[in-house]
């Protein structure tokens, strides 16, 4: 079974993103993806894709340049 989104039991999808996140936040060292880093660690999987997601919608160059560009469209895209 695929990880689509399902309404009802969001968590494998977000447990997923942020897995997704965290691999390509590794060895990095700039000021947001310590951001990211840092949300990860103190804040619940909701708020920090929500986060990622509002800023790849504020500035989704620099969003992709941490993240890769389909990760960050997945993100984009998922309803938080």
């Amino acid at each position: 079974m695929a990880l689509n989104q399902n309404p009802r039991f969001p968590y494998l999808q977000q447990m997923d993103i942020i897995l997704k996140i965290e691999a390509s936040l590794a060895g990095k060292e700039n000021s947001l993806a310590l951001c990211f880093k840092q949300s990860i660690k103190d804040e619940p999987a909701k708020q920090t894709i929500a986060m990622v997601k509002d800023m790849a919608g504020d500035n989704f160059n620099m969003v992709a340049d941490i993240l890769g560009i389909k990760l960050t469209e997945t993100i984009k895209n998922f309803e938080v």
